[in-house]
């Protein structure tokens, strides 16, 4: 047989777009400056594009999600998944797989769950390299760790003149949040701004019924908040409130957009949060009314300072992803230098 290998290197992602997250963006540039062209993983399937991609990458993001929910609705969803997974192998491919979640987010079904830890299952034991964006979790299990990279934050076009009048808590408003037994400890007297898309109206009713009860002085913007309004929102907070661990996820998004905004952060502990927590990052943990309280109250006597911009670039920022992905090349032996047209 004989392969006509692609003049770049590339890195193949699924997805290849996600236009309310820009994590994929993000990674894609941290891709790019290494070297690589970036590519939807669906160009492969074109018949001019099944050639040998030696020296090339597949990433796979979600991609456990994506098996289970199509096998929900057609049996032959799981053999497709091996047989692709297996011609990305026959092309010379070196595939990544990122763990994002330890289970599905979403309420869903037990065959889901089924398939979900299945899919986890081959593609750690198949892949050539497996990521975590959490540094603890990551070491626990024997795999790569790279940073969660920095979103950018730009200052907002009409800066208030109010600096940290509040805290903030900010991204979707669910239940499993656990907004409502934060607002059940809050302090009086003590400013909160709650900034998001409500899960639902009825969940939204019981927050504001809550905050009137307790006679809290909290501010509501129910809804999805742009980019631009967000930034004006850092601008004008104490410190981000983030009130619950996400049992599912690995990283937090909510975690790594506040930090990237050099805003400290309550919260309470995780794998993740603890990992940056022992950096030096400003992040301070509560459990209950009494803790929160000592917390907000220390941090107001220490006068706590946004984070240390030095130190976030160390840890999280684009030289800091960059140098991690290399060490992932490196034990996978791929070297971006080498590109041409060959034939083998």
């Amino acid at each position: 047989m004989v392969f006509i290998l692609s003049k770049h290197k590339q890195v193949f992602y699924f997805p290849f777009k996600s236009p309310q997250n820009g994590y994929l963006e993000l990674m894609q540039g941290a891709w790019s400056d290494l070297g690589f062209d970036i590519a939807d993983v669906r160009n492969i399937w074109r018949l001019k594009s099944m050639r040998s991609h030696s020296g090339s990458i597949v990433v796979l993001n979600w991609f456990e999600e994506n098996v289970a929910r199509k096998s929900e609705n057609s049996l032959l969803a799981w053999p497709l998944f091996v047989l692709k997974f297996r011609m990305l192998k026959l092309f010379g491919l070196k595939i990544i797989c990122v763990r994002h979640n330890r289970r599905p987010v979403d309420e869903v079904s037990k065959q889901h769950i089924k398939v979900f830890n299945k899919a986890v299952k081959y593609l750690e034991d198949q892949s050539d390299a497996v990521i975590m964006h959490s540094e603890i979790e990551a070491h626990k299990l024997g795999v790569n760790y790279v940073p969660h990279p920095m979103y950018p934050i730009v200052d907002a076009k009409n800066k208030t003149s109010e600096k940290q009048q509040h805290y903030l808590v900010f991204g979707k408003i669910k239940r499993y949040k656990q907004v409502d037994k934060l607002l059940t400890v809050w302090p009086l007297n003590t400013p909160l701004l709650l900034a998001g898309e409500v899960e639902d109206e009825s969940y939204a009713g019981e927050l504001k019924a809550l905050c009137d009860s307790r006679g809290l002085d909290v501010q509501f913007d129910f809804q999805r908040v742009s980019d631009d309004k967000l930034n004006r929102y850092f601008e004008s907070s104490k410190t981000v409130v983030i009130p619950y661990v996400d049992s599912c996820c690995i990283a937090s998004g909510a975690l790594i957009h506040a930090l990237s905004a050099g805003l400290p952060i309550v919260t309470l502990k995780s794998y993740f949060s603890l990992s940056l927590k022992n950096t030096g990052l400003n992040i301070y943990f509560f459990e209950d009314k009494e803790t929160l309280l000592k917390t907000l109250n220390s941090m107001s006597d220490l006068q706590v300072e946004k984070q240390d911009p030095d130190l976030l670039s160390e840890l999280l920022g684009k030289l800091a992803v960059k140098k991690s992905l290399q060490k992932v090349l490196n034990q996978l032996n791929v070297d971006i230098h080498q590109n041409g047209n060959k034939t083998c």
